[in-house]
């Protein structure tokens, strides 16, 4: 997993797509990488199922998709002096996406966070294309906000145990961003808090299982640290509280551009209906900068 030597970065030519292009771009620059752009056009059945069979209106749509791959690849030849390979295909976003990633076998997937048809109800939320590639990820899966093309400046990782995806998380967020300044955030709690108070546990009690709480925590961000093999300084975060609060609270107070999370099979059952699944999904979900997804 040392080299990122593939890159996939799917595009529906807006904005959102177009800042995932161009993060794309800077990292295939900076790993010497292949990139391969992909572009989802709908075939006559799709089209006709929700427009007017209009054959006219389809070939318009096709022949605009074919020249706007066109003129994608050459801007990001021409801006990253790299050689690029764009492809359109016919079919459905997420299917097309995801037959491209088995045919390509990039290491990292990069799309934008929104799309043509993106959310208005929060600058942070996912679009369809976005859940449903997130729900379905087997690779890691980088979901883009930021419209910035300069290397990775603040860097953070979430973890939440000293377990193997643990380790992943952070050796993936370096890998992607060697250059940053690095953050490590594990939140942690009391279990069974509020359970032991109404027992009548007295403070000094409550004191040190907060105390032995924080101690495993520390222990297992120590074990994740070195499993690391990071050789520059890293800047720790243990605090109590609920983990996406406090995550998403530390992200804004560092200014992090890029977070990784983790993505266990179990966390994301339902996509479709928002805010359910793992503290990793829901990171991703209201992260306001850009976030990497490691399964």
């Amino acid at each position: 997993m040392g080299v990122l030597s593939r890159i996939l970065v799917a595009t529906d030519f807006s904005a959102g797509a177009g800042a995932a292009v161009t993060r794309a771009g800077q990292l295939a620059q900076e790993h010497h990488a292949e990139l391969h752009l992909i572009h989802a056009s709908p075939d006559w059945n799709l089209f006709s199922r929700v427009l007017p069979a209009h054959q006219g209106h389809y070939s318009t749509l096709t022949e605009f998709a074919e020249s706007a791959m066109q003129r994608e690849v050459a801007w990001v030849e021409q801006k990253f002096a790299i050689r690029v390979r764009g492809v359109v295909e016919l079919g459905g976003a997420t299917r097309t996406i995801a037959r491209a990633a088995q045919e390509f076998q990039p290491q990292l997937l990069v799309i934008g966070a929104r799309g043509e048809h993106g959310p208005s109800v929060a600058a942070s939320a996912l679009g369809g294309t976005a859940l449903k590639l997130l729900s379905q990820a087997t690779r890691p899966l980088l979901l883009v906000r930021d419209i910035g093309a300069r290397p990775y400046a603040e860097a953070m990782a979430a973890i939440s145990d000293a377990s193997e995806i643990a380790k992943r998380i952070v050796r993936w967020g370096m890998l992607v961003a060697p250059s940053a300044v690095w953050h490590l955030i594990r939140a942690y709690d009391v279990p069974y808090l509020e359970r032991l108070r109404q027992c009548g546990i007295d403070d000094a009690a409550m004191i040190s299982c907060a105390a032995d709480s924080r101690a495993s925590a520390q222990r297992e961000i120590d074990m994740v640290i070195k499993a690391a093999e990071h050789t520059s300084p890293m800047r720790v975060h243990l605090m109590p509280g609920e983990p996406l609060r406090v995550v998403l609270t530390q992200i804004v107070r560092e200014r992090v551009h890029l977070l990784v999370v983790g993505k266990h099979a179990e966390g994301i059952a339902d996509a479709g209906h928002g805010l359910v699944g793992s503290v990793g999904f829901r990171l991703a979900y209201h992260a306001q900068g850009d976030v990497l997804v490691v399964p």
